[in-house]
């Protein structure tokens, strides 16, 4: 059915899974949920955005539901809504050939594919380069849009860049307040079209501006959802 309004976003992050194969002291989502984003979910996406820009993968960790990213790809060439590009930062751990050979399928198709990026995350909280040094060779690597320095901090770094929510709220390492729930920034283009700047879409469905908040606290702050995104324009524009 089509939308009342022909909605676009600048950056569309999908909240795939909760789930995570880490269980790392500084996470500001803190405790993991067996919650993964389903297919159903992933349709109204595709089917409430007319335009995407740049897709972000995120979670828990996204390597642990590539079914998800895969069927959003799938489909959305499909319908004919391929973003622009990617993103998805991953700890390295599991899946990480079938991570590359996925994207590798749909880097092509991306319209600005120097825009895309995979990283892995690397800290002195995460395993991968921290214990095992065989960990540190990855599939990934070989990627041309591979950013090995994306989501790597040094041992040596301060810990200004921790966000207190979650476990690192509890082991009182977060050194920046997340901004809580911040208004959905939206323009108006004319002739019914809006865009949107930022939308990050939990697994069920939720969606909030902000992506640094933990599982505790994100539900509770949602603007709305999928379902009701049509109607929170309206009422914030017209």
């Amino acid at each position: 059915m089509k939308n009342r309004l022909n909605i676009c976003v600048d950056t569309l992050v999908l909240e795939v899974t909760r789930r995570c194969n880490c269980c790392c002291d500084h996470c500001l989502r803190g405790e993991q949920q067996n919650m993964d984003m389903p297919k159903e979910v992933i349709d109204k996406v595709l089917d409430t955005f007319d335009a995407i820009s740049n897709v972000v993968f995120t979670g828990g960790e996204p390597s642990l539901n590539l079914d998800a990213i895969h069927y959003f790809f799938e489909q959305a060439e499909l319908r004919g809504k391929i973003p622009f590009s990617f993103f998805i930062a991953t700890n390295g751990l599991e899946n990480q050939y079938e991570l590359a050979c996925l994207l590798l399928k749909y880097y092509p198709l991306m319209e600005e594919p120097e825009c895309c990026e995979v990283c892995i995350s690397q800290d002195r909280f995460h395993p991968f380069g921290t214990k095992d040094p065989a960990l540190r060779v990855s599939p990934l690597a070989g990627l041309s849009f591979y950013q090995k320095d994306s989501k790597a901090h040094s041992d040596n770094e301060s810990d200004d860049w921790l966000i207190n929510e979650g476990n690192a709220d509890r082991h009182d390492l977060g050194c920046r307040k997340s901004r809580g729930a911040m208004p959905l920034n939206i323009s108006s283009e004319g002739d019914g079209e809006v865009r949107f700047e930022q939308l990050y879409v939990s697994a069920n469905g939720n969606i909030q501006e902000n992506c640094d908040l933990s599982y505790e606290h994100i539900d509770g702050l949602a603007l709305t959802t999928l379902d009701g995104l049509c109607d929170y324009v309206q009422e914030q524009l017209y």
